[in-house]
């Protein structure tokens, strides 16, 4: 039988679970080692072994490529599982591979010759083949009309939520009249209808809406209205001390002349 190829896991020593500093630190101890174990005669050797534990690193470390990488390694021990469990029913019949892939119906009549089957109960390949054919057929419309069950199962139920999810007309009902004495009781006006309520809400956001932009208008009005007063004082007074100090100027020199 064939070794078992290792996996990544394997190659750097570490759990399926291991985390990626884990990884990390088992990479970096083995490549260590081989450095230290590195002779002339044995350099392509330890090459290609660092090379290989490289690509296990970049593989693991990804968590896109080593979840990609654990489906595949699943499958393929599921797919040796079911390889191993065959062989061992096989027999002798494994060294001719070759022979029966060329020739199916020598691969049908070797089987029947292997099989634990009275002489009389024996099938043709023919008839082997039609019975087997049937029985795949046959799985296949179980399968089929197992998921159309399991489908109409899973459509009754969201149906079923849904309708339950909705509510009544009693529950609408009641659910109105308490919003229309709410609005009563907050505005002193009894609607007809909860619409009527919606359009009156709105129209109220409306009137609210439009106090708000007039009222801070009037307050950006007000505070240009101080900012110009206070700047027609801050001129007036400039123009005042300027005049003051022209008289002061004028009398100073009205004195110095003799």
């Amino acid at each position: 039988m064939k070794p078992a190829k290792k996996s990544l896991y394997e190659l750097l020593q570490v759990d399926p679970d291991a985390s990626v500093e884990d990884i990390q630190q088992a990479h970096d101890h083995l490549v260590a080692q081989l450095i230290a174990q590195r002779s002339a005669d044995r350099a392509a050797d330890l090459d290609v072994r660092v090379q290989a534990l490289k690509v296990a690193l970049n593989t693991l470390s990804s968590p896109v490529s080593r979840l990609a990488y654990d489906a595949k390694l699943a499958h393929d021990r599921a797919q040796n599982a079911r390889t191993t469990g065959t062989e061992s029913t096989r027999g002798s019949l494994e060294a001719s591979n070759a022979w029966d892939r060329g020739f199916p119906a020598q691969a049908v009549l070797r089987q029947a010759r292997h099989t634990q089957i009275p002489e009389e109960e024996r099938q043709s390949p023919v008839v082997w083949l039609l019975s087997n054919l049937k029985s795949s057929v046959t799985k296949s419309l179980v399968f089929i009309g197992l998921l159309s069950v399991m489908g109409m199962v899973l459509q009754m139920i969201f149906m079923r939520m849904a309708v339950t999810n909705q509510p009544s007309a009693f529950q609408r009902s009641a659910e109105d009249k308490v919003v229309i004495q709410e609005y009563y009781q907050t505005h002193g006006v009894r609607p007809a209808s909860r619409e009527e309520v919606d359009l009156l809400e709105r129209e109220n956001q409306r009137k609210s809406s439009e106090a708000n932009e007039a009222k801070r208008k009037q307050q950006q009005a007000e505070l240009e209205q101080r900012r110009f007063e206070q700047e027609t004082r801050r001129r007036a007074d400039e123009v005042s001390a300027a005049l003051r100090r022209s008289e002061e100027e004028a009398l100073r020199k009205a004195l110095a002349q003799p």
